[in-house]
């Protein structure tokens, strides 16, 4: 075809061998997303996609013991607090996303999931200044992403549907 031509005579290769290097590319490719995860950082995030809570937050203790400026450890050990959900995780979540906004002041990702974590806060406390906060929060997310502005960073101004809201 005049495309594998094209290919070809660009690559300085003969047109019977494009088929072995493009099998060849194809399957390190592939490979590549078959591997078990290989820094804490990634064990850890792989253990919260998992819902192994418990697990991630081991993995990614080692990940901030190994290297505190890991903006990613911290970010995913909050999340993993935040979604485990036991006494204390949200202060904790709360601890390691601002953390993460330390590190990097201008992580879009660390002042979203703080403000909700924030927002959860202040909704079984009762407290302004969290509520205030998650609004700060919100609004800085929206200044390093303006695309998160609409849809996912909604639904921090509007309090989470009840059962009785339906």
């Amino acid at each position: 075809s005049p495309l594998r031509n094209r290919i070809c005579c660009r690559l300085g290769m003969s047109r019977s061998i494009l088929p072995l290097v493009l099998a060849a590319v194809l399957s390190v490719v592939v490979g590549c997303g078959t591997g078990d995860p290989s820094t804490p950082v990634e064990q850890g995030q792989t253990l919260l996609r998992r819902g192994h809570y418990d697990d991630a937050i081991t993995a990614l203790d080692d990940a901030v013991r190994i290297d505190p400026s890991s903006t990613d450890a911290y970010l995913y050990r909050g999340r993993a607090y935040q979604c485990r959900n036991e006494t204390g995780d949200l202060d904790a979540a709360i601890d390691d996303f601002t953390a993460a906004i330390e590190l990097a002041p201008k992580n879009h990702e660390a002042y979203y999931s703080r403000a909700l974590a924030l927002r959860d806060r202040s909704e079984a406390t009762d407290s302004k200044q969290d509520a205030q906060q998650s609004q700060a929060d919100h609004a800085m997310a929206r200044k390093f992403d303006p695309t998160l502005a609409r849809g996912r960073l909604s639904d921090i101004s509007t309090p989470p549907k009840t059962e009785n809201d339906s």
